[in-house]
């Protein structure tokens, strides 16, 4: 099994706040957090009891500029959270290829 960690080179990182790609043998498998995406409006509805989805799409693409077609893959994710007042705790259900 070959593996490396490849740059991600993102502008968004900042905004994500991290991710990571890494390649085991023929699969990339990327992973990222999500820092400050509450704000206090969502942060609010959530603690009200509303269920919140976010999706996101996520796009895999080659670094290359001459290369037209950089996209090579591309997922939907899709995170539902629900606020529990009774254990004041958040349920963070996600959910892939959505």
């Amino acid at each position: 099994m070959e593996r490396s960690n490849v740059s991600s080179g993102s502008p968004f990182e900042s905004t994500i706040g991290f991710s990571r790609a890494v390649r085991i043998d023929d699969r990339v498998l990327v992973s990222f957090r999500l820092t400050d995406v509450f704000t206090e409006e969502v942060r609010a509805a959530v603690h009200s009891g509303l269920t919140i989805t976010f999706v996101y799409d996520v796009q895999l693409r080659r670094s290359a500029t001459l290369w037209l077609a950089r996209t090579i893959e591309s997922s939907t994710v899709i995170a539902t959270v629900t606020y529990y007042p009774v254990t004041r705790k958040s349920l963070v259900t996600p959910k892939a290829g959505g």
